[in-house]
Order: structure tokens, then sequence, then C-alpha cells
């Protein structure tokens, strides 16, 4: 009896711990986000995939702003926030840059470099986001341009 009450606690302890989770579940739940997440980010860029040679940058950034997240991962939707949010940037400076014409030209020049920035900054977040992208095996889908000339 008395080794029964020193190993009590121990035993109820034992029992309060829930089993060890099926590793071969566990791989297969792991896997199972893993193919959502690309999924994911293969709808996001599809719908990403828009013409920006025919559309204005603040048109780019309405259209891709509306992609809704559903199950992207993290990490491809931080970096792919960064790229809307430097389409809001170009879009901003695109407006400032339309609206100075005929005006002062040291504005201008100071608003045109702001877009110049903007558009940089639109390629080196496009970067990023297909960086992340390649490393879940999603491919890049072929822009409208290119594809026109294919036909």
């Amino acid at each position: 009896m008395r080794i029964l009450r020193s190993i009590a606690p121990a035993l109820l302890a034992l029992l309060a711990v829930p089993a060890a989770a099926d590793p071969i579940a566990a791989l297969d739940e792991q896997e199972n986000r893993r193919e959502t997440g690309r999924q994911e980010i293969a709808r996001i860029l599809a719908a990403d995939n828009v013409d920006a040679s025919r559309l204005s940058a603040r048109e780019v950034a309405t259209a891709i702003r509306a992609i809704p997240r559903g199950a992207a991962p993290d990490d491809f939707w931080n970096a792919y926030q960064a790229h809307v949010r430097a389409w809001e940037r170009a879009a901003a400076a695109e407006e400032r840059a339309q609206g100075l014409i005929g005006g002062k030209p040291a504005e201008m020049e100071r608003a045109v470099a702001a877009f110049v920035a903007a558009q940089a900054e639109i390629s080196a977040t496009f970067e990023q986001v297909r960086q992340i992208a390649g490393r879940y095996g999603v491919e890049m889908p072929i822009p409208p341009a290119e594809a026109a000339n294919t036909i």
C-alpha cells in the first residue's frame, strides 16, 4: 500500500498525458497543409496575373488588393501584401505625377522619381513572392503579354 501511495501521483500524471500522436498522421497532416498552401499560392498568383501594361497602377493595385488570402501560408501572404503595398505606392505616385503635369518642374521631377522608386519596389517585392512560391513548388503563371506572343 505504501508503494501505491508513493507512485500514485506519478501514475495519475502518466494517465493525464495524452497518448503520443501517430507520427504517420502528423506527417500526413503536414503534407496536407503544404499541398493546401501550394494550391492557395497558385490561386493567388493566377488572380494576380493581370496585364499591367494595359492597366493603370491604381487598377492593378485595386485588383490585387481584392484577392482573398484563403489558406495561403504566412510567409507567402506577408510577402504578397508587401507587393500589394508597393503597387499602392506606385498608384499614388502615378496619380501625383499626373496631377502635376504642366506644373512646377521640380515637383514633377520628385513625383516621377517617387513613381520610379515604387516601380523598383514592385519588382523587388515580386521577386520575394516568386522565391517563396518556388520554395512551395509553385510555378509562376505566364504573364498575359507573353501568353499573347505564344499564340
